[in-house]
């Protein structure tokens, strides 16, 4: 399977590229004209960017050549994927003729949270699961949910959704950059926030307005906070592209589906890398916090 944004880049005349990074279970490469992609292997998550395919991807240096021929995608001399006939993933976003009612939304939130705040691990940002589940609900918070880095910076962006202030963004912008990784947490929480946000607002429009000037800053800063590739993975969230799982539970939590449907897809991302998953997943609940404040006005 191809994501589409991966077809596309493919599919420029003369493509050519180079690995820039490997983890154990995925290479990212760049293309000449600068576009990121990467390849992994079946049973990970798809992602716009994403080439799924059986290959060997241990060991791969940087700066190893990547070539396009005759729909073979050809990585150095280790190996050649046939990529010509795959299946082409496009990211799919819940529209307003899709969404359920906005109340019924917060309620199948809500059975979303009540699940997951038990099992939130203490690594990276997901003990602010906890402090998201008490704003929704009113309840006192637990006094573990300052002891992560971060937390205060965390505590203001949720104050901040669930207040609805227009200064969310600039305040998520803050945490670019915080943890160790490819991705660090703050970047993942802040790409879970915003692909909330963006979700809502595609969904229904007139409720939940979208503050592109602040999403452009909050790119810029990204630049300039964090490293190339995950300031271009924040960029994906903010155009609504993420991880195939964070797009089955936004539709699952828009459309008001029941525990049943909500927690495969939670566990879906919280399976993705060591703390990447959760703290996507709790960003996105920081975001969802809207859905409460609507059903209470």
């Amino acid at each position: 399977m191809v994501g589409v944004t991966a077809q596309m880049a493919m599919g420029t005349a003369g493509f050519e590229g180079r690995v820039i990074a490997a983890v154990p279970n995925a290479v990212y490469m760049q293309s000449a004209s600068g576009e990121l992609l990467w390849m992994t292997t079946p049973g990970n998550v798809i992602h716009a960017r994403a080439v799924i395919a059986p290959c060997h991807l241990r060991g791969l240096p940087p700066d190893v050549t990547i070539t396009l021929d005759h729909g073979w995608l050809t990585v150095g001399s280790s190996f050649s994927v046939e990529v010509a006939h795959a299946p082409v993933w496009v990211p799919p976003l819940v529209g307003p003729e899709s969404a359920t009612d906005a109340r019924m939304a917060a309620s199948s939130f809500m059975t979303l949270l009540k699940a997951i705040t038990p099992i939130a691990p203490s690594s990276g940002f997901a003990p602010a699961i906890a402090y998201v589940s008490s704003t929704a609900t009113f309840a006192a918070t637990p006094a573990d949910v300052e002891l992560f880095a971060g937390s205060e910076s965390v505590r203001g962006v949720i104050d901040s959704v669930s207040n609805r202030q227009s200064d969310t963004l600039q305040k998520a912008a803050g945490l670019l950059g915080l943890g160790p990784g490819l991705t660090p947490s703050g970047d993942d929480f802040a790409g879970g926030l915003v692909f909330a946000l963006r979700a809502l607002h595609v969904a229904y429009p007139d409720r939940f307005p979208w503050d592109d000037s602040s999403a452009r800053d909050m790119v810029a800063r990204a630049r300039e906070q964090t490293n190339g590739i995950s300031a271009e993975l924040l960029h994906d969230h903010i155009k609504g592209r993420g991880a195939g799982p964070l797009h089955d539970l936004a539709y699952a939590v828009l459309t008001a589906q029941p525990e049943e449907r909500l927690m495969p897809a939670a566990e879906g991302l919280m399976r993705i890398g060591r703390t990447t998953g959760w703290d996507i997943l709790t960003g996105f609940c920081a975001g969802m916090l809207l859905l409460c404040h609507e059903s209470r006005s």
